[in-house]
């Protein structure tokens, strides 16, 4: 699918119309789906959404098409669920601090990630 995309992201577009009103067609293909210029309005924005992890065996020019950013689950949050987050980030240290020696919240909350599994909870 996403080779398919490419003329779209390398704006090869096909230009149809005058100067002050110009419309823009870019190839689209899919399989047996196709439509050979698909219209494509000048407000027309591509967000590509990628698993961090994935990204190192991302085709570099797919890759190169688009602006980078990191973007975490606690860039998500709103003050008032970041606040919630950090009461029970406190909670859950709370609960699982034990005096065993190397016993951690991952031992408590099975799949714990430090990252995700709080915020989570509290994004509706």
């Amino acid at each position: 699918m996403v080779r398919s995309l490419y003329d779209l992201w390398n704006q090869n577009y096909i230009v149809v119309g005058s100067e002050e009103d110009p419309k823009f067609y870019a190839r689209v293909a899919l399989g047996a789906y196709s439509n050979p210029l698909l219209y494509v309005a000048p407000t027309f924005r591509c967000i590509l959404v990628m698993d961090e992890s994935k990204l190192e065996k991302a085709d570099p020019p797919l890759l190169n098409r688009f602006e980078k950013q990191r973007m975490t689950m606690n860039d998500a949050l709103m003050p008032q669920e970041q606040d919630l987050v950090e009461t029970l980030k406190d909670w859950a240290e709370s609960i699982s601090t034990v005096k065993l020696r190397g016993f951690k919240q991952e031992d408590l909350f099975i799949g714990f990630d430090k990252n995700e599994t709080l915020q989570s909870l509290v994004i509706d």
